[in-house]
Formats: C-alpha cells, sequence, structure tokens
C-alpha cells in the first residue's frame, strides 16, 4: 500500500512542480466547477442568483484558503516561497549595489581561497585511482613506525609467488626514467627526452586498468630478462607525440637505442599508481637491463631497493594474515642471501610488514604536500570564518536600517519564521554570487599552487595536477550555502526582533537596542581572534624562510649551472663514458663565457645521497657510535667552480684519477671492486676533520672506504661544509674521492659562468653533437633551483600564509571600523553632551580609542591562547625559530594595534568634530 501510495503521488508532485500554470489553471477551474454546482443548487431552492451565489461562498469558506490547503498538501508551497524569496533578495540587492559588491567580493577571495586549496587536497588526499575496485588495493611497506613503500626485485618475485590473501602483486619503478627515444635505428640528429616507468607483466591487471588501443602487458611479459621488447604508450603521450595514430600498434621504437615495439595505448586518465607520476611509456620490467643498460644481475638482488609493491587483497582476505605471510617470505629471502654472503653489513632486512590503503595510490611528492595543504587548508578556513563574521556585521547594519519593513510585515501578520526564510535567502544568495565570483579566484589560485608544485619535481611530466572539476563545484556549492547560513542566522534572528513601536514611528537610533551592538562587538573580537593565530604563524613562516636563506650553504650557487647528461643509455660504458665526460668538461670550459667546469657523481641538494662504512686511521670507535660518512666523486676543479673554500690542503688534480677505468657491468653489486692503479686521495669536510681528528692535522692521514676493501685513501684537503641532502640536517662526516675511481656510468657537468642557461644550453648542445649526435642534453639548470626546490614548501607556506594573514588583518579592520563608525553614530548625541558641559577634543578621542582598543585587547588575548595551541601543530616546518617566539607573536600583536588605530582614526576625528549644538538635536 506504501508504495501504490507513492507511485500514485511522486508523479502528481513532479508534475505539480514543473507544470504549474497548467495544475493552477486546473485547480482554478476545479473549484468554480464546484461553486457553479452549489450556486445551482441553491437557485433550485428558491434563491435568487445573487442570495444563491453569497451562500456558495460562505458554505465553501473561502476559495483561496482553500487552494493554498490543497498546495499544502502537494508539500511544494516551499518551492514556491523560495521562488519569491530570491526574487525578492535580487531585487534587495539590486537596491544596495554598494553592499552587495563589498559583500560578494568578500566571499569571492574566502570561498575562492578554499576552492583553490580543496582542489589540490582532493587530488592528493581524497580522490581515488580511476581504477577498478580501488578500495581493494594495498601497497607493501615495512617499518610500522614510519612505513617506507620502496622494494628490491628478489623480494616482490618471492612475495609475489608465495601469497595467499591477493589476487595479484604488482610492482612498478618509484622514480620517472629520462629515456630517449627514436623512430629510426640511426639518426644523425639526438634523441628526443621521455619519461616513462617500469612495471611488472601483471601491473595493468592486478589494478584493474584497460587499453585504449591493442593491448597491455600480462604474466608473460615477466618470463625472462629481455624476453618482452613491448612498450605501452600513455593515451596523452599517444595523442600528442603520435597524434592518434591507431597505426602506431606494432611500430617499432628506439628506446635508449634498443627496439622496443608498441603493443598498445593506455585508457584515458590513466597514469599508474603514483599520483604525480605523468609517464609517456611503460616498459616492462624484464627490459631495464636492455634499455638501461646494465645487467640483470646488477638490479636483481637484495641491496637494490627501487620499486614499490602494491597488491588487489581478494574479498573476505584478512589483512593481519597477509602480513603475516609477506613478511615471513621476507626472512626466508633474507636467511638464504646469509648463507651466501661473506660481509653480513650487506644484507638487507625488512621489519614487520604492513600493508597501507592503496585507493589513493602513494607518492612522494603527495606525501611531501600532505602536511602543508592541511595546513592551508585551516589556514583559508579561518580566513573564511572572518570574513563571514565581518560580513555578519555588515548583514547587522542593514538589518538595523531595515527595521521598519520588518516591523511593517510582522504587525501586518508574518510570521518569524517567515521573514527569517526570507533573510536567509538573501544570505545565501549573497554567499552563492560570492562563490561564482570566487571560482575565479579558485581558477588563479590554483594556477599559483601548480607553479610551486611543479618547481618540486625536476620532470616536466611529474606534478600534482589539480582541476576545478565536478567535485570541486560541489564542495564550493556546500561551501557557499553553510557560508550563507554561517553568517546569515543571527543578522537574520537580531533583525526579526525589534522594539515595534519606536521601530515603526522610524526611530531607529534611539530604538537601536544594546543587544545588536554587543553582538556586533563580540564578532569584532571574534575575528581579531582569528587574526592574532593567522598572523603569529605567518610571522613563525616568514622568519623561517629567512633563517634557511640566510643559511650558510658552503657553495656559492649563484652563477652555476648543472647539466645532466647520460651516455650510458646509449651503450657507453666505463672507459668510453670517461672520455666522453672529459671531452666534453673540456669543451665545455673553453665556451665563451664560462669560467670553469668540472664533473661531479652527486651535486649538492640534488636528493641524491652516497653512505658508506668507514675506518678512520688513529681513531677509535666509541660504543654505539654510527661508522658511517656521506661520500662523493668530484672532478678536478670541482670544488673551486662551486665556490666551496679549500681550508687546508688541496682540492684534486687530473693525476689523482686512476689511469684506467673499470667496466661497471662486470661490477656486482655489494662486491668490492678490482682496484684501479694509481694514488689513492681524498678530501675531507671540516665536520669530518673536527670528529676525527680534533687535535691535529688531517692532512696525510687516511680513511678507509667499505666500498673499495682493502685500499685506503690519503686525505690531501680539507674543505669547508656544505649541505648537500638537506638544508634542515646538520652537516655530516662527508669523504670526497677523484671521480673516476667509481667508474660511474653517468655524472653532472658543473659550469660556472657569467651567461644565463638559456644562453649556454645550445653551445652545451653543439658540444654533446659533436661528441655523439644521438645523446640528448637531459637537463641544464641553475643551481639556485635546486636550493630553491629545498626550501619550496616553505616559500609556498609563508607566502600562502603571509597573504591570507594580510587579508585578516584587512578584514577585521575593516570590520572593526564598521563597529566603530556604528557606536560613534549611536553616541552622537551623547558626545555632544559631554563636549557642551566642557570636554575636550582629546579626550573624546581617547573614548573612541579605548572602546577599540578594549576590543582589540580582549580578540588578543583569546587569540593568543588559540596561537599558542595552534602553533604547536607546525613546529615541524619551523627552522632557527621556536614555536612561542616572542618576536613573531610581538609583530602580530603590533600589526593588529596598528590595523585597530588605523581603522578607529576616522570615526574618533568625526567624533571629536562633532558641534554640540548639532549634536544636541540629534535624534
Amino acid at each position: 500500500m506504501r508504495l501504490e501510495h507513492w507511485l500514485y503521488t511522486i508523479p502528481l508532485r513532479l508534475r505539480s512542480l514543473f507544470r504549474q500554470s497548467q495544475v493552477e489553471r486546473e485547480l482554478a477551474e476545479e473549484f468554480e466547477f464546484h461553486l457553479e454546482q452549489r450556486i445551482a443548487s441553491e437557485i433550485a431552492s428558491g434563491a435568487t442568483p445573487e442570495q444563491a451565489r453569497y451562500t456558495a461562498l460562505q458554505a465553501m469558506q473561502g476559495i483561496e484558503q482553500h487552494k493554498e490547503d490543497c498546495r499544502d498538501m502537494r508539500r511544494l508551497n516551499w518551492v514556491e516561497n523560495l521562488m519569491r524569496d530570491l526574487q525578492y533578495a535580487l531585487r534587495a540587492l539590486a537596491k544596495t549595489p554598494a553592499f552587495t559588491a563589498v559583500t560578494v567580493a568578500t566571499l569571492a577571495l574566502g570561498i575562492g581561497a578554499n576552492t583553490a586549496i580543496f582542489s589540490f587536497v582532493d587530488t592528493v588526499l581524497l580522490k581515488l585511482l580511476p581504477v577498478k575496485d580501488p578500495l581493494q588495493l594495498y601497497l607493501v611497506a615495512y617499518h610500522p613506525a614510519k612505513p617506507h613503500t620502496t622494494w628490491n626485485y628478489p623480494d616482490y618475485v618471492a612475495m609475489r609467488n608465495h601469497n595467499t590473501q591477493f589476487t595479484g602483486l604488482a610492482a612498478y619503478s618509484l622514480s620517472l626514467s629520462t629515456f630517449g627515444l627514436q623512430t629510426a635505428a640511426s639518426t644523425q640528429q639526438a634523441a628526443e627526452i621521455t619519461y616513462g616507468i617500469f612495471v611488472s607483466g601483471n601491473y595493468f591487471d592486478v589494478l584493474g586498468a584497460t587499453p585504449a588501443l591493442g593491448r597491455l602487458f600480462d604474466a608473460q611479459d615477466d618470463r625472462a630478462p629481455g624476453a618482452a621488447p613491448y612498450i605501452v604508450l600513455s593515451y596523452s603521450y599517444w595523442q600528442s607525440r603520435f597524434s592518434g595514430d591507431t597505426h602506431v600498434i606494432g611500430r617499432k621504437l628506439w628506446i635508449n637505442g634498443y627496439p622496443l615495439f608498441v603493443v598498445g595505448v593506455a585508457a584515458p586518465g590513466f597514469t599508474g599508481a603514483d599520483v604525480a607520476f605523468r609517464p609517456d611509456v611503460f616498459i616492462p620490467i624484464m627490459m631495464r637491463g636492455q634499455v638501461m643498460h646494465f645487467p640483470f644481475e646488477r638490479w636483481n638482488n637484495r641491496k637494490n631497493w627501487w620499486m614499490a609493491i602494491i597488491g588487489r587483497l581478494k574479498p573476505g582476505a584478512s589483512i593481519r594474515k597477509a602480513e603475516g605471510e609477506l613478511f615471513a617470505v621476507c626472512k626466508d629471502q633474507e636467511a638464504a642471501e646469509r648463507r651466501t654472503t661473506s660481509d653480513p653489513r650487506w644484507i638487507s632486512t625488512a621489519e614487520q610488514i604492513v600493508l597501507q590503503p592503496g585507493a589513493r595510490g602513494y607518492s612522494y611528492l603527495a606525501d611531501t604536500l600532505h602536511k602543508p595543504l592541511l595546513i592551508l587548508f585551516v589556514i583559508v578556513g579561518l580566513v573564511l570564518l572572518i570574513a563571514c563574521a565581518n560580513i555578519a556585521n555588515l548583514m547587522l547594519a542593514r538589518g538595523a536600517a531595515r527595521q521598519r519593513e520588518i516591523a511593517v510585515r510582522l504587525t501586518l501578520g508574518a510570521s518569524r519564521g517567515r521573514i527569517v526564510s526570507q533573510l536567509l535567502t538573501e544570505s545565501v544568495l549573497i554567499a552563492v554570487l560570492g562563490g561564482l565570483a570566487g571560482l575565479v579566484f579558485a581558477l588563479l589560485g590554483t594556477r599559483v599552487l601548480a607553479s610551486f608544485v611543479q618547481e618540486m619535481s625536476w620532470a616536466p611530466v611529474m606534478g600534482i595536477r589539480a582541476a576545478v572539476d565536478a567535485r570541486v563545484f560541489g564542495f564550493t556549492l556546500a561551501i557557499c550555502i553553510l557560508t550563507g547560513l554561517l553568517f546569515g542566522i543571527a543578522p537574520a534572528l537580531q533583525s526579526t526582533r525589534p522594539d515595534l513601536v519606536p521601530a515603526l514611528k522610524e526611530d531607529v537610533p534611539g530604538s537601536t537596542g544594546s543587544s545588536r551592538v554587543t553582538l556586533r562587538k563580540a564578532l569584532v573580537v571574534f575575528q581579531v581572534g582569528l587574526s592574532l593565530p593567522l598572523l603569529t604563524g605567518a610571522a613563525l613562516f616568514a622568519r623561517t624562510l629567512g633563517n634557511f636563506r640566510a643559511l650558510e650553504l658552503g657553495f656559492a650557487p649563484e652563477n652555476v649551472l648543472i647539466a645532466s647528461i647520460d651516455p650510458a643509455q646509449f651503450g657507453y660504458n666505463g672507459q668510453r663514458v670517461r672520455n666522453f665526460f672529459d671531452h666534453l668538461r673540456a669543451r665545455a670550459a673553453a665556451l665563451p663565457g664560462v669560467r670553469s667546469a668540472a664533473l661531479a657523481g652527486m651535486t649538492p641538494l640534488s636528493g641524491s645521497s652516497w653512505n658508506d662504512i668507514i675506518d678512520v686511521e688513529g681513531y677509535t670507535w666509541k660504543s654505539g657510535e654510527r661508522k658511517t660518512a656521506w661520500v662523493d666523486n668530484v672532478g678536478p676543479g670541482y670544488f673551486h667552480t662551486l665556490g666551496t673554500p679549500v681550508i687546508l690542503g688541496r682540492e684534486f688534480v687530473e693525476q689523482d684519477n686512476p689511469t684506467t677505468t673499470m667496466e661497471p657491468a662486470r661490477l656486482k653489486l655489494g662486491e668490492p671492486p678490482p682496484d684501479a692503479p694509481g694514488r689513492h686521495v681524498a678530501v675531507v669536510n671540516e665536520t669530518f676533520a673536527r670528529r676525527f681528528f680534533p687535535n691535529r692535522s688531517p692532512l696525510g692521514m687516511h680513511v678507509h672506504l667499505t666500498f673499495q676493501s682493502p685500499t685506503a685513501y690519503e686525505i690531501v684537503g680539507v674543505v669547508k661544509d656544505a649541505h648537500y641532502y638537506s638544508l634542515r640536517d646538520t652537516t655530516q662526516p662527508m669523504v670526497f674521492i677523484p671521480i673516476w675511481r667509481v667508474a660511474p656510468q653517468s655524472a653532472s657537468l658543473i659550469i660556472r659562468t657569467t651567461a644565463s642557461s638559456t644562453q649556454i644550453a645550445p653551445l652545451l648542445r653543439r658540444e654533446i653533437k659533436a661528441l655523439d649526435p644521438v645523446i640528448p642534453l637531459r637537463k641544464i639548470h641553475p643551481l639556485t633551483e635546486d636550493v630553491d626546490r629545498m626550501i619550496l614548501i616553505e616559500r609556498l607556506v609563508a607566502t600562502l600564509s603571509a597573504f591570507f594573514g594580510a587579508l585578516a588583518l584587512l578584514l577585521s579592520a575593516v570590520g572593526l571600523y564598521g563597529v566603530v563608525a556604528y557606536t560613534v553614530t549611536r553616541r552622537t548625541r551623547e558626545i555632544g553632551i559631554r563636549m557642551a558641559v566642557g570636554a575636550a577634543r582629546s579626550s573624546v578621542l581617547w573614548l573612541v580609542f579605548r572602546e577599540s582598543f578594549g576590543m582589540i585587547l580582549l580578540g588578543a588575548g583569546l587569540g593568543a591562547i588559540a596561537a599558542f595551541a595552534a602553533t604547536r601543530l607546525v613546529a615541524s616546518f619551523l627552522f632557527g625559530v621556536g614555536t612561542h617566539d616572542p618576536l613573531s607573536i610581538a609583530l602580530a600583536a603590533l600589526a593588529l594595534a596598528f590595523s585597530a588605530a588605523i581603522a578607529s582614526l576616522l570615526p574618533a576625528q568625526r567624533a571629536a568634530r562633532v558641534d554640540p549644538l548639532v549634536a544636541l538635536r540629534y535624534e
């Protein structure tokens, strides 16, 4: 019966909503029919037509009331009321364009900022991967206290083959690889730079991805090294590079000089399990050795951790049981390695396995942005609350001006709830208009955030990309409605409680109750209380950024360029790599505008690191002391080119390099390479010298590096400490050795120049082409970019918090000005009396300023409590400054005091210029 009732009534209500005029016409015709029937009955009883009509109308007890009852029964009168309220609100806002413009602009800034930040929060933290049933995906990690998702290939294979809780475990490389792409086997043109990742054969199957064209990889592509010479293109790369050509399937492409056949194109929008990657191509893991030109054994071992593992859990499977199974597999792998490795220090171990939800994927870039985005989201939320308080003050003033209108409506019988509903409709309409305008600010804001995020990544295809999509529109609509209700409810309730008699007499100044003024003051206190934590946080972040800027780096990054070239990707190895770089360095040093050039295996703040176990001559290790140091291999002139001062001894010269270079292809990871002939020398930093040789010179002493047992290096120089891995970390002991002692497959070229990278890049490409026309210049950039990238999060938070802090300060000042001006207007007669009995202008000024600063002090007191609690949440972002830094709090308080003085100055001057005779007649 219930279902039949709804099947009958729902179509009727929908018809009443969408065909209202026809329904109203039918309703009128029906009542007219009943009226005529009643009139005819009365006439048949002997009444005259006039008497019959009068009697019929009396009997029906009001046709219009019955019509309204019918509309209520349809339960659609609220729609009609809403439409009337919207029409009335539009007319009311159109009559006050200045008020409308101010409120809409204020909300546009607040809502636009929230929308922009939410678009990134949604992309990084909320949005699910565009794959089949993403909630079934889990990332395999270890170390529960601080989960790591980096794995090695043998452990992955063992876990894939020996588990019962997953439908499949897939693996993919954790970083984008830079490839050189050619469409022909041999060419005199440099290869195109493209970016991609290595994936297991079941990668697409586990994620539930489907092809847009051709096929994707499958388990057969994991059979053996080199047995799957295939490549899958991303949809966007297929469109941009191959113009969506369907004949691309089966086409042969040369990646780093190795031929691969295109077998498929991924579906639109599919970018893999890393939300920050936008790979151009996907290549089977089994082809990594062929494409990267180093043997299978170099990366198929438990010492090379370079991939992530993601799996799809079976329906009803136990997470705890899955973790236990995988942990047991890892322990079996560790035990097997112990039986074959002589040096236990090289054995890789994994602590307790933990499965992390993989529905949103994982990315180091996204993980880095996680907390800063939440902090910014809180900041813009507070700014929006301040904006709401400001507009609530304006709405209260507007309500005071509309007292007579509201009193008349109440006197004529309108219910208070109906008027509150109309006023709230007006508030929500203002919020929606502000939200629509805020979308423009949101688009600009997402571009600003995107520019910051793009700086975090070295590849142009990396980066979190947020957009104003349907989810963001939904958030904006929700926040508009919530905001409209938030700032509209108190003024609506306050405005519908007027003193009817004075209000009908238009006695506005005298009739305005103290409750309205108290509420407006409370809103100002609320604004100030929220502004102080924002300003304090902005000051702390600004001081943190300043501390980073003033940090002694240990090198001079200005006018230094870093060029990345990788000839090993095109088959270069050992001595051939060395010859290429030595010739390139010599050619680069001779370029116009170049002052010096040098080679290095690892450049400062590049994100690369090399840590080794050491032994130092004459030093006795303490219990629990870490026997490690950072290591880097650098070429002659490196410290001079970088601008790092040599404190003792000398830096490297060409004679310090060995005469021959070991072929990396013959080396096994974790085993010491054969020692090349020649002198073994090293340069150490100040921290190394202070720690291991506190009372003597380190020159002539020796340090032993485990990776090249049993050779010891003689220390020939000491250089100034420099930051290599991070600006936050304390400087660690560091050892530099000649660049060709470790047979690197690639190196970075460091150039100190008086020209810009745009001027040097074409000249350097010309020199590379002269050495080998196929090898591309991967990237050339100023070293200052690496420095800026290290403090990018700090720059982002400091810049945006300063902007939003200033906006909050402005809104608070405007709110304070409105209340003070309103109070001065109300007290005009009182001020006139004071001045008539002899009060000085200075005392009137102080009267106004005292009330203003009273609100500021109360708000600042509440805000200080909030600031002390809030700054603890951002302690990890601070550098060189404490969470309760007195200077930052003092700066925030001074900013509030200054804004209060400015906001109160004009109303105070107006009060001091009041003519007592005019004021006494003021009412």
